[in-house]
């Protein structure tokens, strides 16, 4: 077989040992090449650069280090970028910032140093960025506020300082949480509310609607609430954070799914079923979600699956015909915005 003819080629998760082999770079019509999962050592092939064609690149969870190639920006189709959980050092490359057509890059848990390259804000249309678990410093670049297309953004657990840049995904994500980090080391979810212009609470009545019902609720398939705090400037509500984020982000992601198999789907069945049995049958008054989606599920670090976001729901009142509504809600979602420790 002509190797050079190969389009896609998967060696994840088979222990593999040593150096990543020079000859890859030679595969020029490989789109999607995954070496993750392995305990491969030393550094990326410069002739990585000649792979024009490449779209996925997922190298995470090995033992890689050194510097990360200035030429991974030759790969002007690059859509994924994965290159987590090593030890690659030195700074960020600022030629990232010119594969203009990255969707995700995730270089998380790495001994990356120095600034985040102003260039990463020209990533127009990327829409998940992990640099978490790093040694970086410096502030986030004001060049994130143009980074329209941004859904998930992690900076935690590096040296950042100065405030965080207004970028779109913190601005329009109505049901977004933050991930924060007590002095105690538990990780939380906090959601900020709105505040008008006048100084009061943008839908105080499902504020106060939100707090009553899930300080009643007490069901392990239900987010927990664990405290609010409601004044003229700031409102905030304070969940439990769950690790793994959203169904929906983990169905729509290649390398999450991969874990994720037909007895987990099953088991996430079942626990939003048992949920929504004790909102409809246990609780006084009844609590209708009318909302159920994988956006809306979350998944802790054993898959054990969560009902959040209760924006839409409703309270049955049982001597009555009508409902009575949550009136605008700000129900936790999954946390897509992830601030420094």
């Amino acid at each position: 077989m002509d190797s050079t003819q190969l389009c896609l080629l998967n060696l994840s998760s088979n222990h593999l040992v040593g150096q990543i082999p020079v000859k890859l770079g030679k595969m020029v019509s490989l789109f999607n090449l995954r070496l993750d999962d392995n305990h491969l050592s030393g550094n990326i092939p410069p002739e990585f650069s000649k792979l024009s064609n490449l779209q996925y690149l997922n190298l995470a969870r090995n033992d890689l280090n050194g510097s990360i190639p200035r030429g991974l920006a030759e790969c002007k189709k690059l859509l994924n970028l994965n290159l987590s959980n090593n030890r690659f050092g030195e700074s960020i490359p600022v030629e990232i910032g010119h594969i203009h057509h990255l969707q995700s890059l995730d270089l998380g848990h790495n001994l990356l140093i120095g600034k985040i390259p102003q260039q990463i804000g020209e990533l127009q249309i990327l829409e998940i960025l992990n640099l978490s678990h790093n040694e970086l410093s410096g502030s986030i670049p004001s060049s994130f506020d143009n980074m329209l297309s941004l859904t998930s953004v992690d900076v935690s657990f590096n040296q950042f300082e100065g405030s965080i840049p207004k970028m779109k995904a913190f601005r329009e994500a109505p049901f977004e949480a933050l991930k924060a980090d007590l002095t105690s080391g538990q990780e939380v979810a906090v959601k900020k509310l709105d505040v008008s212009p006048d100084g009061d609470l943008a839908n105080l009545k499902g504020f106060l609607s939100e707090i009553r019902a899930l300080t009643k609720i007490r069901h392990h398939n239900i987010v927990k609430l664990y405290g609010y705090c409601s004044h003229r400037r700031h409102s905030f509500l304070v969940y439990e954070f769950l690790e793994r984020g959203s169904l929906g982000k983990i169905l729509s992601t290649e390398d999450h799914v991969s874990y994720f198999d037909w007895i987990k789907r099953v088991n996430v069945v079942k626990d939003v079923a048992n949920a929504l049995s004790y909102m409809h049958h246990d609780c006084s008054p009844t609590i209708i979600h009318r909302d159920i989606s994988s956006k809306n599920v979350l998944l802790d670090l054993e898959s054990v699956a969560y009902i959040s976001d209760f924006g839409t729901a409703r309270f049955l009142k049982p001597d009555l015909s009508n409902w009575t509504s949550f009136a605008g809600t700000f129900g936790y979602a999954a946390s897509g915005i992830y601030l420094p420790k």
